[in-house]
């Protein structure tokens, strides 16, 4: 792996962290001059606090999901496996990975041309690092074919092992420091080498809470060495147990000390990433009886029964001991999940959606997620989904922004095919608004949302945007066929009285804002010049209308919103609902 910082200016204002692809697998595929790399925008801000989001890629089935994931994943590690080079007849470039920051008119980038290790070498290595014995010459044959062996992800590189003090130490100050170039945005370089991890569940059962002295379970293993216990604990106070003529007072003793940890090691960890509420609160109990050891959970002084917990909490469960106690996670880090919930009721995919969402924005961790599921989409929350689609030449393209009709196509269809449902499904029993454009669909569904708070009522609209007025012919027709009564709501300029003039004689219903108030006439308008200076509304680039919501819901308060801008949404609000 090579692996370089560049930095760049770019004029076009915008704050984001994405990463870009080039000819991986079938993945921004250049050796055709006219193409360019994938790009698969993670964050849209860079601030800690706002860093946190899902990012949900869907799509039909082969169009690349995992392909980007696999991108992913390779850029964390820095190498590539068999099959990541494009297969394609006359492409002969090697795998590209790099991570921009852009901040404003900045930019940083760490570019890495991935080394490809061949599935010997892994396999070989896989052997020697949990083998025993003779296994173990493993290692041997990986000095021989000179790979460079990193403890933490495996193959980094081909370098004489004589060098590989020297790589590790290379690896991580050009990860981190840029010590060549200029330091222009020395605040966000650690975004260019946030962890990146795979997240594969394994499923935790009651069964897993009980065990015998010396058959301790995966669990009870994990649990001990969350508490800070060594691993041979549990074998050494059985042996004192043995020793003092089976007196209880040894795993009593025991058992109490564990007890005092594990509030502060485990449960109230637990606690705060489950969101619990007041008198709902779990905890964990270690019992120690002469030929049984036993992991009792409760909820509050109740013992419950793992098995028996909704499918929701089970996964969480899983994830907690599995994985998020284990990994030192911080603000920044990306976490990447492959199809997870397939198991799940519905219920449990809406409650898994909702703690993953609540995690991300309190931790700052960035969950990228590939899914069929449409119970993990969120209509009020389009700008999380990244739509792959696969062209005729297998190429696969990314798209971040989310317009439900552009280039005479309604793109809510492949997303529709890929989550095998109707469209109802996803839109759920809410009266269907099409805005105007992404901006437009961020302001409406920020206050919808807001006002739903004080008001269930609000909750009865969903807003899908379309993507503008001028550069679709049969936006009309495609409408029409989305819903069965449709409503679009556009501004009072030409292009929506032209729309407004196509609409009639058919039952697509044209409501322009100056119909709610003559003197708002686009939706800026609806901001007092207070707010609109305050929120940075004159700014349409459309990544700040994203931001606004996300902020305006999670940081800010109803009360920061001046009365006249909360009056003028409210009373386009209403006008919807009842047309």
């Amino acid at each position: 792996m090579t692996s370089n910082n560049t930095i760049t200016s770019k004029k076009k204002n915008s704050n984001v962290r994405k990463l870009v692809i080039k000819d991986f697998r079938n993945i921004g595929i250049t050796f055709d001059e006219k193409e360019s790399p994938a790009e698969l925008v993670l964050n849209r801000s860079l601030e800690k606090e706002d860093m946190g989001d899902l990012v949900f890629l869907v799509g039909p089935n082969n169009s690349g999901k995992s392909n980007v994931l696999a991108a992913l994943e390779s850029y964390g590690k820095g190498f590539c496996e068999d099959g990541d080079s494009p297969d394609f007849m006359g492409c002969e470039q090697s795998p590209v990975v790099s991570m921009i920051v852009q901040h404003g008119d900045k930019k940083i980038e760490q570019k890495k041309n991935l080394t490809l290790v061949e599935s010997e070498y892994r396999n070989q290595r896989r052997s020697a690092r949990f083998g025993t014995g003779s296994e173990m010459n493993g290692i041997d044959r990986l000095e021989s074919a000179r790979i460079y062996v990193d403890d933490e992800y495996g193959y980094v590189d081909r370098l004489p092992l004589s060098q590989k003090s020297q790589k590790r130490s290379d690896s991580k100050s050009s990860a981190i420091g840029m010590e060549n170039s200029e330091k222009t945005l020395p605040e966000y370089e650690y975004l260019l080498s946030s962890k990146i991890i795979a997240y594969n569940q394994v499923s935790i059962k009651q069964s897993d809470l009980v065990c015998k002295p010396h058959r301790p379970t995966d669990f009870i293993k994990s649990l001990f060495k969350i508490a800070g216990e060594k691993s041979d604990a549990l074998v050494n106070i059985y042996k004192q147990y043995s020793n003092g003529k089976n007196n209880k007072g040894y795993l009593n003793k025991f058992s109490e000390q564990l007890n005092q940890k594990l509030p502060e090691k485990v449960t109230n960890c637990f606690n705060d990433m489950y969101f619990c509420g007041e008198g709902e609160e779990y905890k964990f109990e270690i019992d120690l009886e002469s030929d049984l050891v036993s992991v009792i959970l409760c909820r509050g002084n109740d013992p419950i029964d793992l098995d028996k917990q909704s499918t929701g909490f089970k996964w969480f469960f899983d994830f907690f001991f599995n994985f998020a106690y284990k990994e030192d996670l911080t603000a920044g880090d990306i976490v990447i999940m492959d199809e997870p919930a397939t198991n799940l009721h519905v219920s449990g995919q809406l409650e898994l959606r909702q703690f993953l969402k609540d995690l991300a924005k309190k931790s700052g961790i960035t969950f990228v997620i590939s899914t069929h599921s449409p119970f993990l989409i969120d209509c009020d929350w389009l700008d999380e989904l990244r739509l792959m689609q696969r062209d005729n030449r297998g190429y696969v393209t990314i798209e971040d922004k989310f317009d439900m009709v552009s280039k005479n196509a309604d793109k809510l269809d492949p997303v529709l095919s890929s989550l095998t449902v109707g469209r109802h499904i996803l839109t759920g029993p809410q009266k269907v608004i099409f805005t105007e454009g992404i901006t437009d669909y961020n302001y409406l569904t920020a206050f919808k949302l807001l006002f739903s708070k004080e008001d269930p009522k609000y909750e009865d609209l969903v807003f899908l945007p379309v993507g503008g007025l001028k550069n679709d012919k049969n936006l009309v027709s495609i409408l029409c066929k989305a819903d069965q009564n449709p409503i679009l709501l556009v501004d009072r300029d030409n292009a929506g009285l032209e729309i407004k003039r196509k609409s009639e004689g058919t039952n697509l219903e044209v409501i322009l804002l100056t119909d709610v108030n003559q003197g708002h006439k686009v939706i800026e308008n609806l901001f007092s010049k207070e707010d609109g200076e305050k929120f940075n509304i004159i700014n349409k680039e459309w990544n700040e209308s994203v931001l606004f919501k996300k902020n305006i819901l999670e940081n800010a308060s109803i009360e920061e919103i001046s009365a006249e801008t909360k009056d003028n949404f409210k009373g386009v609000l209403e006008k919807l609902l009842i047309s």
